[in-house]
């Protein structure tokens, strides 16, 4: 059973899965503040060790006004200033 047909299965097993959830952390959301997304990505990216993940959101961090001793003490696992 490839993925495809599983979804459709569930779909008419299971009304319910039908239904898509909001994004919460998608691309265009506005659900969470950029800021705050970008702290959730990089301490996510720090604690199971994704460097390509933290270094790929560094400056998108940047982008979206966290400072880079804010970036710099989250990396050193130290708690921010501001």
């Amino acid at each position: 059973m490839t993925a495809r047909s599983t979804s459709r299965y569930a779909a008419r097993k299971w009304p319910s899965c039908r239904r898509r959830s909001p994004p919460i952390c998608g691309f265009k959301s506005t659900a969470i503040p950029p800021k705050l997304k970008q702290i959730g990505i990089m301490l996510t990216a720090r604690f199971w060790g994704g460097q390509y993940v933290w270094y790929s959101h560094r400056q998108q961090a940047l982008d979206v006004g966290l400072s880079a001793a804010f970036i710099d003490a989250m990396a050193a696992g130290e708690r921010p200033a501001k």
